[in-house]
C-alpha cells in the first residue's frame, strides 16, 4: 500500500526539464545584469558627464582667455568699460555664440568681481535663444542674478588656490558643470573670470544612448552564446545520461547490463559516470550472486541451528522441576542466542539420592552446544555409578584434555545430595559459588577448583553442607551476575544477594522470580550471555 502510494506521489511531480531550469536562470541573471548595468551606469554616466562637461567648458574658457590675452585686453579696458566698444559687440555677437555653439554650450560668460563681491558680466550668451532674451530682458548677462553668493569654484579662482575650477550646478537653471577661469595680465594679477556651463543631462543622454547600444549588442552575444552553450550541454550532457538513464532502467527490469563502448576519444564526468555504472552493475550482479548463495548457506544454517536448539531442548529443557519425597528442585535456562552454552541436569542417583549438576562452556552456538552434550553426558553417567563428584570431575577433565582440538572448557558444579538427610556432597570446577537462602541468606564458601578442559593436573575437592528443612541452595551461572543493563552497569553478586533475601523460600519462586528480575535489569534487547538457574530446596519428608 505505502509502496503504491510512493509511486503515485512520484507520477505527479510535474515533468522540470534541466535545459528548462537553465534556460529560465540565465534569462533571470540576464535581467538582473541589466538592472544592475543600469544602476551602475547611470553613476557612472553622471562621474564620466562630469568629467567631459568639465573638459569641454575648461576648453572653452582657455580659447576664450587665449583670445583676449591676444587681443591684450587689459584692466584697464575692463575698469573703463564701454558697452558700445567694437571689441565687445564682437565678443558678445560673434564670438562667445559661436564658441557656445560649437561646443554645445548652455552658457558662456566674462564678469569681473568687486570688493564686495559683486559680479559685473561683460559678456554673456547663452545656446537656447528662449534663454537668451530671458537673460536680455532682466537685464541680466549671466543665468544667475547679480546679488547671489559668489560659488565655491569662484571663491577658489579669486583666492589664487586654482586657475580652474569646476562646480556641477542643480538648479532652477538646469543640470551643468560649471567651469570658472581666471583671466591674468602680464604681471599675474587676475582681471576677470570666465565661466562656462555645459549641460551634463545632454552628454548623459549621448553616453546613455552609446551604453544602450553597447549593452543591447553585448546581451545579443551572451543570448547566441547561451544558446550555443545549451546545445552542447544537450550532445554532450543530457543526451549520453538519457541514454544512461535508459539503459539503468532496463538492468532493473532485466539484470542485463547493455551498455555499448563509449566511442568519444575523451574522457569526461559522463564517461566517468559510464564506467562508474558499468563497475555498480557488475559489482550488483556479484553482490546478488552471493546474497542468494549467503541466504541459502543461512537458511542451511538455520535449520542446523534449529535442530541443534531443538536438541538441546530435549536434553537440557527451558524449564524443569522436579518433587520428590524431601526434595524441591526447580532450574530454569534462557538461552542468548538459539543454541546456547549453559547447561543443567537433575537425575535420580542411587540410594535415593539426586544428582545435580550446573555449567557454562566457552563460545555459543553449535560447537559449544556439543561440547556442552558430551560434558553433560559424561558427568551424569560416572554420577550415576556412585562414584563421587571430585572424582567425576577428575575423569571428565582427563577425557577433555586428551580430546578438545576447539580447545573448548567449561565451568561445573557436580553435587549429590541426600533430601533425606539433608546433606549435599559437590565438587566445583571454577564455577560460581552457590547461594544459601531460608534462615539466612549468604553465599557459601567453597573450592574454586580448576576449569575443566585446560588444564590435565586439575584439582578438585568434594565438600559438603547440611541444609535445614526449609533451607535451599541457588546454583547459577555468570550470565546473572554478569548481565548489564543499557547503561552498561552489571547486576553484581550485591543484587544478586539482595534480591534473594526479599524472596520467599520456595524453589520455584526464587528460580522464576530472579530470572524475571534479571532479564528486567538486562533488558530484552541487551542480553549477551545465557542465564540458567537451579534451586533445591530440602522439605518435610514426613508430609
Amino acid at each position: 500500500m505505502e509502496k503504491n502510494q510512493e509511486k503515485d506521489k512520484k507520477k505527479k511531480k510535474i515533468r522540470f526539464p534541466l535545459l528548462v531550469r537553465i534556460s529560465i536562470l540565465v534569462l533571470l541573471a540576464l535581467i538582473l545584469s541589466g538592472i544592475t548595468v543600469a544602476v551602475v551606469s547611470r553613476n557612472y554616466r553622471r562621474k564620466r558627464a562630469m568629467e567631459q562637461g568639465g573638459e569641454t567648458a575648461g576648453q572653452a574658457c582657455t580659447i576664450v582667455r587665449n583670445y583676449l590675452a591676444y587681443n591684450d585686453f587689459d584692466k584697464e579696458f575692463f575698469q573703463n568699460l564701454q558697452l558700445d566698444h567694437p571689441s565687445l559687440d564682437y565678443l558678445r555677437y560673434s564670438y562667445f555664440p559661436g564658441i557656445c555653439t560649437a561646443m554645445q554650450l548652455r552658457y558662456l560668460y566674462l564678469y569681473t568681481v568687486d570688493e564686495k563681491e559683486i559680479r559685473h558680466y561683460v559678456v554673456a550668451v547663452a545656446l537656447d535663444a528662449v534663454e537668451q532674451e530671458d537673460l536680455d530682458e532682466k537685464n541680466v548677462l549671466h543665468g544667475s542674478f547679480p546679488d547671489s553668493p559668489l560659488q565655491d569654484n569662484e571663491r577658489t579662482v579669486l583666492n589664487r588656490s586654482e586657475e580652474i575650477a569646476l562646480q556641477e550646478l542643480d538648479n532652477e537653471s538646469g543640470h551643468a558643470v560649471n567651469c570658472i577661469m581666471g583671466y591674468y595680465d602680464m604681471d599675474g594679477e587676475l582681471i576677470a573670470l570666465i565661466g562656462a556651463d555645459c549641460e551634463m543631462d545632454y552628454v548623459m543622454e549621448i553616453m546613455r544612448k552609446d551604453n544602450n547600444f553597447f549593452l543591447i549588442i553585448g546581451q545579443i552575444a551572451i543570448v547566441i552564446t547561451f544558446f550555443l552553450v545549451l546545445i552542447l550541454i544537450h550532445i554532450w550532457v543530457l543526451r549520453p545520461i538519457r541514454g544512461l538513464s535508459h539503459h539503468m532502467r532496463n538492468f532493473k527490469e532485466e539484470k542485463e547490463l547493455k551498455i555499448p563502448e563509449s566511442k568519444a576519444h575523451f574522457r569526461d564526468e559522463v564517461s566517468d559516470m559510464e564506467s562508474s555504472f558499468r563497475e555498480m552493475a557488475e559489482d550488483l550482479s556479484n553482490y546478488v550472486e552471493d546474497i542468494q548463495r549467503m541466504a541459502a548457506e543461512k537458511a542451511e544454517a538455520d535449520v542446523q541451528l534449529e535442530l541443534a536448539r531443538r536438541i538441546q531442548n530435549g536434553m537440557v529443557p527451558p524449564e524443569k522441576g522436579y518433587f520428590d519425597r524431601g526434595c524441591s528442585v526447580y532450574a530454569v535456562m534462557h538461552p542468548a542466542m538459539e543454541v546456547g552454552g549453559d547447561f543443567y541436569d537433575v537425575f535420580d542417583l542411587p540410594m535415593g539420592n539426586v544428582g545435580i549438576v550446573i555449567g557454562d562452556i566457552s563460545g555459543k552456538g553449535i560447537g559449544a552446544a556439543l561440547f556442552m552434550s558430551g560434558v553433560r553426558r559424561a558427568v551424569r553417567e560416572r554420577l550415576k555409578t556412585g562414584m563421587l563428584p571430585a572424582k567425576v570431575l577428575k575423569l571428565v577433565n582427563d577425557e577433555i584434555v586428551s580430546e578438545n582440538p576447539e580447545n573448548f572448557f567449561a565451568t561445573v558444579f557436580a553435587a549429590s545430595w541426600d533430601p533425606i538427610s539433608g546433606m549435599l556432597t559437590y565438587a566445583n570446577a571454577g564455577h560460581n559459588p552457590p547461594i544459601r537462602f531460608g534462615s539466612k541468606t549468604e553465599e557459601i564458601d567453597i573450592y574454586p577448583g580448576d576449569i575443566l578442559g585446560l588444564f590435565d593436573d586439575a584439582d578438585f575437592r568434594n565438600e559438603s553442607v547440611h541444609l535445614e528443612i526449609g533451607e535451599g541452595i541457588l546454583l547459577y551461572t555468570d550470565g546473572v551476575t554478569e548481565a548489564l543493563n543499557p547503561e552498561h552497569a552489571a547486576y553484581g553478586k550485591d543484587r544478586l544477594l539482595e534480591q534473594v533475601s526479599k524472596l520467599k523460600p520456595d524453589s520455584k519462586t526464587v528460580v522464576k522470580d530472579m530470572l524475571s528480575d534479571v532479564l528486567e535489569f538486562e533488558g530484552e534487547d541487551h542480553i549477551f550471555d545465557d542465564i540458567t538457574m537451579i534451586a533445591i530446596q530440602r522439605l518435610d519428608s514426613t508430609r
